[in-house]
């Protein structure tokens, strides 16, 4: 009897626990990271991938041999609630990129991002839109058959609350009245691999969140993905087209 009575509360405290937490709203997540390591002038790369919390679209080109571009679209859900949690983030980016003998590569990104995130859950029903400005250095190497990057970016996020309704008053309240009074900062190292030959590339990417606030706010902590990475050597073509 006294087993089944310990049981039974198990499943109460473990099924209260799962519940308070499948109920959260994450405002903010680690996306897959743009880390294309361009070579030289008029390449021209692409990835689409899915990972543990989103999915991604990316683009990257070098305009001189030096000068780099990138764009992001990015597609966050709730992996284990998807009706509760929901965002899209869109980046763009431009910055420097140089390669030291063959094989390292060195690049830093600056860039700004817009999202908004949906969230529907028993505490609340919430729009919140936000803005955020990023620094993103890389270092690695890279060779015709394996690629490997660090990549420690640094964001600055504002958030615009859109809508609040509210379904039952609770600490998450007190966050959504007060997340828009302040910035949040975050760095986000991140490693990536990628493996396959010359142009065509399997890519593994794992990305931690480190909050820099004393602030509470609900997010996610990690992401791991997988994206399928593609480069286009346009100077190379252009040239044999001559």
């Amino acid at each position: 009897m006294k087993h089944k009575t310990g049981m039974s509360l198990l499943i109460g405290i473990s099924s209260i626990f799962i519940f308070n937490n499948s109920c959260k709203t994450d405002f903010y997540w680690p996306s897959i990271q743009n880390v294309p390591l361009l070579k030289e002038k008029k390449e021209l790369m692409g990835a689409v991938g899915t990972g543990f919390i989103d999915m991604n679209i990316q683009g990257a080109y070098s305009i001189t041999n030096h000068i780099g571009c990138q764009i992001t679209y990015n597609d966050h859900y709730d992996p284990f609630s998807s009706a509760f949690s929901s965002g899209q983030l869109f980046e763009v980016g431009l910055g420097y990129y140089l390669r030291h003998e063959k094989y390292l590569a060195f690049e830093t990104y600056g860039g700004y991002g817009y999202g908004q995130i949906h969230g529907d859950n028993y505490y609340n029903r919430s729009v919140v839109n936000f803005n955020q400005i990023y620094l993103q250095p890389s270092i690695g190497f890279t060779s015709d058959y394996f690629d490997l990057a660090f990549t420690p970016k640094i964001i600055k996020v504002d958030y615009i609350v859109k809508e609040n309704i509210v379904n039952h008053q609770s600490t998450h309240n007190d966050l959504m009245l007060n997340m828009d009074k302040q910035s949040y900062y975050f760095i986000e190292p991140g490693i990536t691999v990628r493996a396959g030959y010359k142009f065509i590339k399997l890519q593994f990417q794992y990305v931690e969140v480190l909050k820099q606030n004393k602030q509470d706010l609900d997010y996610s902590r990690i992401n791991y993905s997988f994206s399928l990475f593609i480069t286009i050597p346009l100077k190379n073509i252009t040239d044999n087209n001559k």
